[in-house]
């Protein structure tokens, strides 16, 4: 089982290192963002810390598993936020599922073309602009 770690990370991220190092791949750092800076308590809250500093953070206590969400975007289903996602997956070297935008099996494929490792869907399903089977065809079956 893998915990997702949200708030907590923005608050007091050094208190995961004991925790990142006792169950090591098993933490997931969730960075919830708008125009690039970390939000928190249920995104009801600005940091003053950008998406990279705290993928750079995590990576320090020993987390690489990351879901980046741009909360601009979630729920819109206008496209994923790309020039966001592929600087992280570039920039970083992380396991990074992207959410926020899905829209379209389009948005699916750029986003296997980055390279990320999953994809967190929503709104497109419920609003039937695909199926689960046409999202598995397209994105992660090779």
């Amino acid at each position: 089982v893998n915990v997702i770690l949200g708030t907590l990370l923005v608050q007091n991220p050094e208190a995961m290192r004991p925790l990142a190092e006792a169950y090591p791949g098993r933490l997931i750092a969730s960075i919830d963002c708008k125009n690039g800076i970390m939000t928190s308590h249920g995104w009801q809250t600005t940091s003053d810390i950008t998406a990279e500093d705290m993928i750079q953070t995590v990576i320090d206590i020993g987390i690489r598993k990351i879901v980046y969400t741009d909360i601009a975007k979630d729920g819109t289903l206008e496209g994923p936020n790309m020039e966001m996602i592929q600087t992280l997956q570039t920039t970083f070297d992380i396991d990074l599922i992207a959410s926020g935008g899905v829209g379209t099996l389009d948005d699916l494929k750029a986003l296997k073309a980055v390279g990320v490792s999953g994809v967190i869907v929503g709104k497109a399903l419920y609003e039937g602009r695909f199926t689960l089977k046409e999202a598995l065809e397209v994105s992660y079956v090779d």
